[in-house]
């Protein structure tokens, strides 16, 4: 998780604004898989607030094993795009 906290700034925006609604950030590891359209394998790391009564997802996002490339999955069209990518079309 810290690689991701240091390498994604939003991901500290997240859970300072998680944080000030009184809510908890929750992060789960899901381990290694393998993404279909990419070579070797990804972490799975997903981002969520956690509310009385459920969890909510804010973002998922798939680091590189070797710690080289950060993707995350689009939540409006499913894809899986760079970090660069995500930005560009305005890190929902």
């Amino acid at each position: 998780m810290d690689f991701l906290t240091k390498n994604v700034a939003e991901v500290e925006k997240y859970k300072q604004m998680i944080e000030s609604n009184k809510s908890k950030v929750v992060f789960f590891n899901d381990g290694l898989l393998i993404i279909p359209e990419r070579t070797g394998k990804y972490y799975d790391i997903y981002i969520g607030e956690s509310l009385t009564d459920h969890i909510v997802r804010w973002h998922t996002f798939y680091v590189s094993e070797d710690m080289k490339e950060i993707l995350v999955d689009d939540v409006i069209t499913g894809d899986n795009v760079t970090l660069d990518e995500w930005r560009k079309r305005g890190a929902q």
